[in-house]
């Protein structure tokens, strides 16, 4: 098997101000591939985030880490090994501001896809709602790193927020000042703990998240087409559900067929309707990869 392509994607979000906390990267020397979508500890108006060396939020440490860790490495590598890495630079990050996720602390963390060609193997480790899709000669494959249980308690975290500016009339500061308990009690709560029953993995320097992500190994002589690794703002939260991976796999790659990443962007911005604490768009990052 060989590349045929494999090449980057950023759509920065709509929001000026928002922070850019995804990323991607391509080491194609390594066959290594990844893509990440950094999320901060909670933070409001009256509760200001805490700003890591260089001014970066904890989600964009999080994201640099794992693309350096991404870039600096050379074959042979064992893509578990590599995560784990990027786990512990974060980790040392966090320690360096006072921060220990072990110690039941909000710290900033991602959700990362990242995939490995070996020499029989392509392996796959996922955490968190980042994602791949796998084409094959007459199948697609959709995997991501939450459950049913962490899919429903993300959508109800939506509906909390979706509240939250229903009480301000729309004011988004008091809004978030409203929820900055709740979702940093949530992180706590959720993040690499309770798989199964509402919790997901997450990048984020707590060693527990090797028991948590979920790791796929597709044999080579299967033959993948094509290989998309995509953080969630690519898709609409619906589309996230693991119960309809499914109908997810063949119309995502039923829009890329017909426009690349633009249509499913197109679609992605057309239909979304659970986020009503974004304006606009949220940021997105992916990685293409197409094979003979």
């Amino acid at each position: 098997m060989k590349f045929f392509s494999a090449k980057s994607f950023y759509r920065a979000p709509s929001d000026e101000k928002a922070p850019k906390e995804d990323g991607a990267f391509v080491n194609a020397q390594a066959g290594l591939f990844g893509v990440s979508d950094g999320v901060s500890a909670g933070y409001s108006p009256s509760n200001p985030p805490l700003i890591y060396p260089g001014g970066l939020t904890g989600g964009q440490v999080a994201t640099k880490e794992f693309c350096s860790a991404g870039m600096s490495v050379s074959a042979p590598v064992d893509v578990e090994e590599f995560a784990l890495n990027a786990n512990s630079r974060i980790r040392r990050a966090h320690n360096v501001q006072g921060k220990d996720p072990t110690r039941g602390q909000d710290v900033g963390g991602a959700s990362f896809a990242v995939c490995h060609f070996g020499p029989a193997k392509i392996t796959f480790v996922i955490a968190g709602d980042c994602f791949a899709l796998v084409k094959y000669n007459d199948s697609i494959s959709f995997l991501t790193g939450f459950d049913q249980a962490a899919f429903k308690d993300e959508q109800e975290a939506n509906a909390t927020i979706a509240e939250c500016f229903k009480q301000t009339e729309g004011d988004k500061g008091r809004a978030w000042d409203i929820y900055f308990p709740i979702f940093s009690a949530r992180k706590i709560r959720c993040a690499n703990k309770n798989i199964g029953k509402g919790g997901y993995p997450l990048l984020n320097g707590d060693p527990a998240l090797k028991e948590c992500w979920m790791v796929k190994k597709i044999n080579c002589l299967s033959r993948p087409q094509f290989i998309l690794l995509g953080s969630d703002g690519l898709l609409t939260s619906a589309a996230m559900n693991p119960a309809r991976k499914e109908g997810t796999a063949l119309n995502v790659w039923s829009l890329y067929a017909s426009g690349g990443l633009p249509t499913v962007l197109q679609w992605r911005d057309e239909t979304e309707d659970s986020l009503s604490h974004i304006t606009g768009w949220p940021e997105a990052s992916a990685v293409e990869i197409k094979l003979l």
